[in-house]
């Protein structure tokens, strides 16, 4: 039962983030400013991505070849899935956060500075909900199909996998931070 509460949760999590992005999208008033500043944003993302993403997903994946060869397929599997899932969540995450910060200012320069600072947190909330929720995901998927005995090891293949990347992002910089410095 707690397997399927697990997973349950991971799902309600995601759906929260969700709806709080949509949200977020909705708030951004289409001017000549915002208008520019999400351009750059675009051309910027681009850029980051072979500076940053290429070669951690190089990594992850000789990584996961390493622990293919010498501890074993699923070890891999699982590990892969963990830096997959902490890939995809700070993607999402930190993407969310950069649109909720243009629309934050651009909710802001209308005079709105309630719904300015709602949106702020909102768009930091989605970070936090889409970073713990497929955690949660990844871990509930292994607790349905693992037996207790052999939990320890694979999650911390997945935890060792997670943490890579975070590791990774962490090392080179906030996400997208450099990219959007002169903004």
């Amino acid at each position: 039962m707690l397997k399927i509460i697990t997973l349950i949760c991971a799902l309600i999590g995601l759906l929260a983030a969700i709806s709080l992005e949509t949200g977020i999208r909705s708030r951004i008033i289409r001017n000549e400013a915002s208008a520019e500043t999400y351009a750059e944003v675009k051309s910027r993302k681009s850029e980051f991505w072979s500076i940053q993403y290429v070669p951690l997903i190089i990594i992850v994946a000789l990584l996961g070849v390493i622990l293919f060869v010498f501890v074993g397929q699923l070890n891999a599997a699982v590990f892969l899935g963990g830096a997959a899932l902490c890939l995809v969540s700070v993607i999402a995450g930190a993407t969310t956060v950069v649109t909720g910060s243009i629309s934050s200012s651009s909710v802001a320069l209308s005079g709105d500075i309630r719904t300015a600072l709602k949106t702020a947190y909102r768009s930091a909330a989605v970070m936090g909900l889409s970073v713990s929720s497929m955690a949660l995901l990844g871990l509930g998927v292994l607790f349905f199909f693992l037996k207790t005995g052999q939990l320890i090891e694979y999650v911390a293949s997945f935890a060792l996998g997670a943490s890579i990347v975070s590791l990774i992002i962490g090392l080179s910089g906030t996400t997208f931070s450099g990219a959007y410095a002169l903004i």
